[in-house]
């Protein structure tokens, strides 16, 4: 049986072993993966978690899409273009701010306001092999917020909703360039498209 002491005891032993690693060990050590590791959650947007979100730096370069049917299929955007949409993103106020320029030159914003809560899955794909600190986890995060819409985007209404979904790869310790891909999907009962883009290399 294991009594407080020797529970005491068994602690004092991990916190000396821990002591005697380098710090870069110890960090190491608790953002290691294990095989067939798997963590989803919906939970409040706590402090990291936004700073890790805001310090995604995202390529200027995005795709409108909807379906297979595009662009036919595409609400609430004026001209739907196959081409590349010029956008930015920025933060102010509590909200999320993409401007886009479509290939004509026209202009819209989606403006999405910062959820309190986080939906996050990371999961081993047990499709590659295992590096020392365990292997690469897949991971996803998404939000879902309600949108304000303007210009291009406003062809039929001034507001959806949003959820923008940012996929990516790395280990139990989620940091920004984690993140390779996002996509951003905005639906209303006249409004059903995504613009799908990738993060920033530098």
């Amino acid at each position: 049986m294991t009594t407080p002491a020797h529970r005491l005891c068994l602690g004092a032993v991990i916190m000396i072993a821990a002591a005697a690693l380098p710090p870069n060990d110890v960090l190491a050590c608790a953002c290691c993966s294990d095989p067939g590791d798997r963590f989803e959650r919906t939970e409040p947007l706590a402090d990291y978690t936004r700073e890790v979100l805001l310090a995604v730096r995202f390529d200027p370069a995005a795709q409108l899409y909807a379906d297979a049917g595009f662009p036919e299929t595409v609400k609430g955007v004026i001209a739907p273009n196959a081409g590349a949409y010029r956008v930015a993103w920025s933060v102010a106020d509590n909200r999320l701010l993409l401007s886009a320029t479509d290939p004509a030159k026209a202009v819209g914003t989606i403006s999405i306001a910062l959820p309190r809560r986080i939906s996050t899955l990371a999961f081993d794909p047990q499709n590659a092999s295992e590096r020392p600190n365990g292997p690469i986890l897949m991971r996803i995060w998404r939000l879902d917020g309600d949108a304000e819409l303007t210009g291009i985007f406003a062809a039929k209404q001034k507001r959806a909703k949003a959820q923008l979904i940012l996929q990516g790869s790395g280990n139990r310790c989620a940091t920004n360039t984690d993140f390779k891909s996002w996509t951003l999907e905005l639906k209303a009962r006249d409004v059903a498209f995504k613009l799908l883009g990738k993060t920033a290399t530098k």
